[in-house]
């Protein structure tokens, strides 16, 4: 790929390089392009745990974006930062973008949002309940369920991420714990999406970066 092909407002993730063992960071941050020069481009400074990272000139990171369901992959520093209006970081234009294909680890955001699901069972109707999300990736998502389930269940989902913004699809449980609240026992259940359209996926990733840009103005985020 080209780097003309780069847009402004194009979703990225940002990963930190250690130059020191040649590692990749643990995390990969949402971020967006904001701006592309001749030489540097602007990007959203990315946020781990409702904090702003703190990324400093000099810094290697790894870039990866898709396009048209293509995952690509750069490496550029960070020369500079910008705070207002928005915190950027200013980094290199790369010169050369790789195809890559690899497993992704999604960013988690920690919010409540309504959430209804169904056990898929062909053998029964079962009744669609009521939950609360305790966070979303664009991998899958931790609920409070209303009643225990099994780890390798299947469920049908329907996640509400704004008024306008439904998402539906199958989840496969991964995870099932049980905590006691006010002596009632409730259930959280992790689930991973199954059929997932990589439109729905990139939805929700949009979801995540906008929120915590929404939470960044509102003085919710350092």
């Amino acid at each position: 790929m080209d780097a003309s092909k780069l847009r402004a407002n194009q979703l990225i993730e940002i990963e930190l390089i250690d130059e020191n063992n040649h590692d990749r960071g643990a995390l990969r941050y949402p971020s967006r392009i904001e701006d592309i020069g001749t030489e540097y481009m602007s990007l959203a400074a990315p946020i781990h745990n409702s904090i702003l990272l703190t990324i400093r000139p000099g810094q290697p990171i790894q870039v990866t974006l898709r396009v048209k369901q293509f995952n690509y992959m750069f490496e550029t520093r960070v020369v500079s930062r910008r705070a207002n209006p928005i915190p950027l970081l200013i980094v290199e234009k790369p010169s050369k973008i790789i195809s890559v294909q690899q497993k992704r680890e999604y960013v988690r955001l920690p919010i409540n949002l309504p959430v209804k699901y169904q056990l898929l069972d062909t053998k029964a109707t079962n009744p669609i309940m009521q939950g609360q999300t305790i966070d979303i990736s664009a991998g899958g998502l931790l609920f409070i369920a209303a009643d225990e389930l099994q780890q390798s269940d299947r469920l049908e989902l329907e996640i509400t991420l704004t008024d306008q913004e439904i998402i539906r699809c199958t989840a496969k449980v991964i995870r099932v714990s049980i905590e006691e609240v006010d002596r009632l026992k409730r259930f959280k259940l992790a689930v991973g999406y199954e059929d997932i359209t990589e439109a729905q996926r990139d939805q929700i990733f949009k979801f995540i970066f906008d929120k915590q840009r929404e939470w960044i103005r509102k003085g919710l985020i350092e």
